[in-house]
């Protein structure tokens, strides 16, 4: 599946406002920003409902991220956004895919942009128009690193996966079953693809990075404080079980690896995709320094995840 850039740029002249231009598409491109009202609290309080445990069985769910969804659209694709959006997805070939780019300023990277939904004819709460369910559209952070040049490769390659602990030795993130299945599903690849299991305390991920790793997985816990992102690499003593749920580490024995040390050490790995299995991992202190290092693609969570998936 092919892929064509849809590049939207946005960022906050004040608090108040926001401005968005489209910089490339299929489509053209905007001459000039559109300038929209930015209503802080009220993303705050749609936002709420990821803070809590357990937030994906909530049973009004569909009714707040639609209504959320629909309110970051209102903010990132006013109407020439929505115009051009509509004409790329009409000019692209079939089977192509719309690969939506978002360029946005610190404050506003972190939003839940995977939630965007446009009104569908079917009713305010409708699923079907969230945008991500549209299988022609991606969406991504950050500008396409074009000074990265991929070339296909017939050597066999190595693929580092790194497992927080917990020191009182319960499974609770059951870091060792995703393991597992990600070793199940990668099962075709193993003639080219080698798994290498390591856990994330101590100095088992620098020394696991020694060597070229094409691929590194953590599985775990992330978390920032003061504008700086980290990885768990063990927690130590008897915590109480809510832990599992709560993204502030502050008071909690743990062993921790910032994401700028990470960062060297992927780069001298030459890895090219880094994937975080972790609450957080997708906020902007902690992925930032791994795009700056040159990491050409990074996954990760935005807000809580939950082990649920892996039963």
């Amino acid at each position: 599946m092919q892929f064509s850039d849809f590049e939207i740029r946005g960022w906050q002249p004040d608090e108040t406002h926001v401005q968005v231009i489209v910089h490339n598409s299929p489509a053209g491109y905007m001459r000039k920003p559109v300038t929209v009202q930015f209503e802080p609290d009220r993303l705050s309080i749609l936002r709420s409902i990821f803070e809590q445990p357990s937030w994906y069985v909530e049973p009004s769910l569909s009714k707040h991220l639609m209504r959320l969804g629909q309110s970051l659209a209102e903010l990132l694709l006013p109407r020439p956004v929505q115009a051009l959006l509509a004409s790329s997805l009409q000019r692209l070939p079939a089977g192509d895919g719309l690969r939506i780019r978002l360029c946005l300023d610190g404050p506003l990277v972190d939003l839940p942009w995977e939630y965007l939904a446009l009104s569908d004819g079917h009713g305010p709460d409708s699923p079907a128009g969230f945008l991500c369910l549209d299988p022609r559209i991606s969406l991504v952070r950050e500008p396409a690193a074009t000074s990265i040049k991929a070339s296909p490769s017939d050597r066999d390659q190595r693929m580092v996966f790194a497992g927080m602990l917990w020191s009182d030795g319960q499974k609770h993130w059951r870091v060792e079953e995703e393991y597992e299945e990600l070793c199940k599903t990668l099962e075709p690849a193993k003639k080219g693809m080698s798994v290498h299991l390591t856990t994330a305390d101590k100095d088992q991920i620098t020394m696991s990075l020694l060597k070229p790793a094409l691929i590194f997985h953590y599985a775990g816990h992330t978390y920032s404080e003061e504008s700086q992102g980290y990885l768990v690499r063990e927690v130590r003593g008897q915590q109480p079980l809510d832990l599992i749920y709560i993204s502030d580490l502050t008071s909690v024995d743990c062993d921790l690896l910032s994401s700028e040390s990470l960062a060297t050490m992927l780069q001298r790995a030459k890895t090219r995709l880094a994937l975080f299995s972790a609450a957080n991992s997708g906020r902007w202190a902690f992925v930032e320094p791994l795009l700056r290092a040159g990491i050409p693609a990074v996954i990760g969570t935005q807000g809580l995840t939950s082990t649920k998936a892996l039963a």
